[in-house]
């Protein structure tokens, strides 16, 4: 069978695959077999249940090693001892979809197993999963034959499905087949077993009656790593076709400020029009596939909008990071032009766009100036008849002053720019630009150049575009000025990005202990900490660690005292310190260390006080320091400013803040003047959770009664003011009560609110220079079984958040979109702990 009839040629296209509504099967069973070492079995559906066709599995070594025949509810069951090692491609034998796709599925064997063994299904799912994990899913480069086909798929690697099953069970499909009943708890649509019987992951695929007058699209992208973009169609009624699509695209957005109520439109690759007219995250509504050009259509009145970050090339991810900077005041982009031969003229463009002719040498400026504080980024849009133009200087940012600098060399003699790519994964590209310009996607290792040579005497600046997926790529040797022979010295570095991998510490307070956790950040395998179970005092509610992560501290709040431990940096395992646990106030509640990791402490609720420690930096053992510190009434968190100056205590019941100089070296708190702070936002149960900005100007505190007071802090006193517009609120949904804390990103720019019982974790702006919060979406992150969300902790990157269900006994760990402050479970979330993670704590090695 010849497959391009079955897979579009084009690299947005690459599979579709069409169901019809499944049939309830009956009878049939799976056939008995002989005695046998391995075995695999399975359902086989597509639209229906498919019955009486041969499945066949083709091992490592091209062998066709085991046959079965499906029942007639879709099963089958075969051994397969004469399979060679390693993964097959299972197959139904010249059964084909009514647009004529082969079904197909991927069997990857079970860490220690010699043979493939277990359950396999075959459908469209698995089907999908399994193109996708050779490399079908982005490659306009198809296969001729089935047969080419199968032995792509035979030789996939667990690593390669594991990463093609991150891209394609993202949350909104997890989300999907939830609604239809499915336990998407480790969820794998080639192992887990279903029944062709209109139910659960066969009604998913029968498609559900939905109240929309015409059919529902779900789309799910990969934003984090190489993949496609899965789009599932549901119908309308029940028995009509519903398709699952596999389309190499992204999407592509960012973010625009200074906009101030105009109205702005953008364009993309000079089409697909959008128009804003608020500062904030904006998506293009149309995807993308490789290169993208986003200019200003349009520009507000009064202000001039300018684009950085808007054109790139060799797209394997979604790109959020184009920046649209607005001001009423602007600068003048411009330069010299230098060795244009008489009667010649070169085009050049800026951030991709105001394209302008110069026909003579010396100076030159845009027609368009730049907002302030954006960038520029100058090309050759046409280069000269007979010469090659080179542009120096060309790109810049936080532009406050004309620019005149940027030098354009032309020149009839010209010399090639390249190198060689090294380390490279089988199968990744990387993306190479020359002089902000000229995109060169490199496919495998050795020698590249790029298309567009460098004048004499010209400049190159070799930089990385796109990197590849799971990779880091470096240039050494990438730039150089005046240049009079060809260069190969560019040395292009590409290294796998190591697997992360996280300890995740959750109280067990009803049973007196800590549970510890590791996270595999790229299996999205979830494991027990070495130990997994260590003990604590009586109720620890709180938990947290030193900056440097070595040691770990547990708040008892029945038996009065504070459990100590040390991290094992390689296993997770904890190890109680030599005199824990340490004594405490009445009823230890929230802790904080310091920034130093030189000081802990600890609100003691029914004292009310806070406790002073200093913390032993080998063994993390804790000596009271000075005299508890008197507060408000039931104090319950704390926050500390990132230099350790300032420190805040939450008084839950009397509504207010006591603010406290800290001094560093003994540990001495004194009162802040014009303290205790009111929480303006309290009403009835009062505040829950505090945390302070990463530039320590701006302390929020989250209160129950579902609004956030913001609070300026001085710079000198510590003192406290309520920043304009505070108490803030959210847009639409939970203004009723339950809300718990809340986290900031690294960069201070996304505020994530904990919303409690019954509520989803929401996401906020926030205003760089005045504190204010503005929500991004009504609903940003999804409560698993109405639990709610309770607790955050970012990861240092920014890229990640922990996030704590309570009362569904969940956890999970999510994406951040930087732009649009979007969160998305990543592999493995959410998962099952074994306490209610009211608190939690994370430890990055």
């Amino acid at each position: 069978m010849n497959l391009r009839s079955c897979l579009s040629v084009t690299a947005a296209v690459v599979l579709t695959l069409f169901l019809a509504a499944c049939s309830g099967g009956s009878g049939g069973g799976i056939t008995p077999i002989g005695p046998s070492a391995s075995q695999v079995s399975g359902t086989v559906a597509y639209g229906h249940p498919v019955a009486g066709q041969t499945v066949e599995a083709i091992d490592t070594q091209g062998n066709v090693c085991a046959k079965a025949t499906t029942a007639t509810d879709g099963t089958y069951a075969m051994s397969t001892t004469n399979c060679a090692p390693g993964s097959a491609a299972i197959t139904v034998l010249g059964y084909t979809t009514p647009n004529g796709a082969p079904l197909i599925a991927v069997a990857v064997p079970p860490q220690g197993s010699r043979v493939i063994n277990g359950v396999v299904n075959i459908d469209p799912l698995t089907t999908l999963l399994s193109y996708d994990a050779a490399g079908l899913a982005s490659s306009a480069a198809l296969p001729a034959t089935s047969g080419q086909v199968l032995a792509l798929l035979s030789q996939i690697t667990a690593t390669q499905y594991l990463q093609a099953k991150a891209n394609i069970l993202t949350a909104s499909l997890l989300q999907a087949l939830s609604g239809n009943g499915v336990s998407t708890t480790g969820f794998d649509p080639t192992t887990t077993p279903f029944v062709a019987n209109g139910q659960e992951l066969d009604g998913f695929f029968d498609g559900n009656p939905l109240s929309a007058p015409t059919p529902s699209s779900v789309q799910i992208a990969a934003p984090t790593s190489a993949g496609p973009l899965v789009k599932v169609t549901l119908p309308m009624t029940t028995g009509t076709q519903s398709s699952v699509t596999s389309v190499s695209s992204y999407t592509l957005g960012g973010r625009v400020s200074g906009l101030s109520g105009g109205s702005l439109t953008l364009l993309l690759n000079g089409g697909s029009a959008l128009t804003i007219h608020s500062d904030g995250t904006f998506t293009f509504p149309v995807e993308i596939s490789s290169t993208y050009a986003v200019t200003v259509g349009a520009q507000p009145s009064g202000r001039t909008c300018t684009v950085s970050n808007g054109v790139g090339a060799g797209v394997t991810a979604n790109v959020s990071n184009v920046t649209v900077t607005c001001s009423a005041n602007t600068f003048v982009i411009g330069g010299t032009v230098s060795g244009l031969a008489t009667g010649s003229q070169v085009t050049l463009n800026n951030n991709g766009a105001d394209p302008t002719i110069v026909a003579a040498n010396g100076s030159f400026t845009f027609a368009t100036p730049v907002a302030y504080n954006s960038g520029y980024a100058v090309t050759v849009g046409t280069q000269p008849t007979g010469q090659t133009c080179t542009v120096s200087n060309g790109t810049g940012a936080g532009v406050t002053a004309n620019t005149s600098n940027v030098s354009v060399t032309c020149s009839a003699n010209t010399y090639v720019i390249g190198g060689t790519v090294s380390g490279l994964a089988s199968g990744t590209q990387v993306t190479l630009n020359n002089n902000a310009a000229d995109p060169t996607t490199v496919t495998v290792n050795g020698s590249f150049t790029f298309a567009t040579p460098v004048a004499y005497n010209g400049s190159y600046a070799v930089t990385v575009g796109t990197q590849p997926a799971g990779q880091t790529c470096t240039v050494s040797n990438g730039s150089g000025a005046g240049v009079s022979v060809n260069v190969t010295s560019v040395a292009v570095s590409c290294v796998t990005t190591p697997a992360k991998t996280s300890f995740i510490y959750i109280p067990d307070y009803t049973n007196n202990r800590i549970l510890g956790y590791t996270y595999n950040h790229t299996t999205g395998d979830v494991g027990a900490a070495a130990g997994g179970i260590f003990p604590a005092g009586t109720y620890p509610r709180w938990v947290t660690t030193n900056p440097a992560g070595t040691f770990l501290y547990a708040a008892n709040n029945n038996s009065n005292n504070i459990s100590a431990y040390t991290v094992d940096a390689t296993t997770g395992a904890l190890t109680q310190v030599a005199g824990s646990p340490f004594a405490s106030g009445t009823s230890p509640n929230g802790m904080v260390v310091n920034p130093a990791g030189t000081l802990l402490f600890v609100v003691n609720s029914n004292g009310p006080s806070v406790s002073v420690y200093s913390i032993n930096q080998i063994s993390g053992a804790l000596t009271p320091v000075g005299s508890p510190y008197i507060v408000g009434s039931a104090p319950t968190r704390l926050a500390i400013t990132p230099n350790g100056q300032f420190l805040y205590v939450l008084n839950q019941n009397s509504h207010d803040i006591s603010g406290f100089a800290v001094d560093s070296t003994t540990g001495v708190l004194t009162p802040i003047s014009g303290g205790p702070f009111s929480d303006t936002g309290a009403v009835n149960q009062g505040g829950y959770g505090i945390t302070v900005n990463p530039a320590g100007t701006v302390l929020y505190v989250v209160n129950w009664e579902a609004n956030i007071t913001a609070l300026a802090i001085d710079a000198t006193s510590g003192a406290l003011t309520p920043v304009s517009g505070s108490p803030f609120t959210a847009t639409t949904n939970y203004t009723g009560w339950g809300w718990q804390s809340a986290s900031l990103s690294p960069d201070g720019k996304l505020l994530f609110a904990s919303t409690g019982n019954g509520g989803n974790l929401l996401t906020y702006s926030v205003d760089a220079t005045t504190g204010a919060l503005t929500q991004l979406t009504s609903d940003s992150y999804g409560a698993y079984g109405n639990a709610g969300t309770n607790f955050t902790v970012p990861d240092p990157t920014g890229k990640y958040l922990y996030v704590s269900n309570a009362l569904a006994i969940y956890g999970s760990v999510v994406s951040i979109d930087p732009a649009t402050g979007a969160l998305q479970d990543l592999a493995g979330s959410p998962f099952g702990v074994g306490a209610r993670p009211f608190d939690l704590a994370v430890v990055n090695p």
